[in-house]
């Protein structure tokens, strides 16, 4: 037998409940809450993936941020086919859930294939870094806090420039792509 349900509370539900819509989003890159870290090799290295196209091969926007101290935050995103998350890492614990598309978590044989319906958790301080699949890659992610960081892993001048050399080969296809079909529940 289900426990009696106490509607004494539903009076105060509009002030307890918050409501977000994904059209009234905050692009991630203007979200305030997020702090990038850079070291003066990876502002370079960052720069020449902005040169490149990197911009062009994603799309994310905070979807929810509570107004608390250290409430949930939710991010879309959305990397375009083969788009290369450069590693990096968050001072917060992250939960990937994949919408539609596919991610490869990792590089070579510690790589795993992460598919629509399938997620991740990433712990804080963990270095990470993934590549969207063949169609792209739509993912929510979730925090317990709206305020964290991105550091930017230190990379060699020569993988800097093969991370550009690949944002550079994509971003025409990039312009005009679509997000791939959202199979994540089925």
């Amino acid at each position: 037998m289900a426990p009696p349900v106490d509607h004494t509370r539903d009076t105060d539900m509009s002030e307890a409940i918050e409501i977000f819509r994904a059209a009234e989003g905050i692009p991630l890159d203007e979200y305030e809450s997020m702090q990038a870290t850079y070291t003066p090799e990876v502002l370079a290295g960052i720069t020449k993936l902005y040169d490149a196209g990197v911009s062009d091969g994603y799309s994310s926007r905070v979807l929810f941020a509570s107004s608390a101290t250290n409430g949930f935050s939710l991010i879309y995103a959305w990397f375009k086919r083969n788009f290369p998350l450069t590693a990096h890492l968050h001072n917060a614990d992250c939960l990937y859930f994949v919408l539609g598309g596919e991610l490869t978590l990792g590089k070579g044989v510690a790589s795993t294939v992460i598919r629509a319906g399938d997620g991740f958790f990433v712990p804080a301080e963990h270095m990470y870094s993934y590549t969207a699949g063949p169609e792209g890659v739509e993912i929510l992610e979730f925090r317990r806090v709206s305020q964290f960081n991105i550091e930017y892993k230190s990379q060699s001048p020569s993988a800097w420039a093969q991370l550009a050399s690949i944002m550079a080969a994509n971003r025409d296809q990039w312009r005009v792509a679509k997000p791939p079909e959202s199979r994540a529940l089925r």
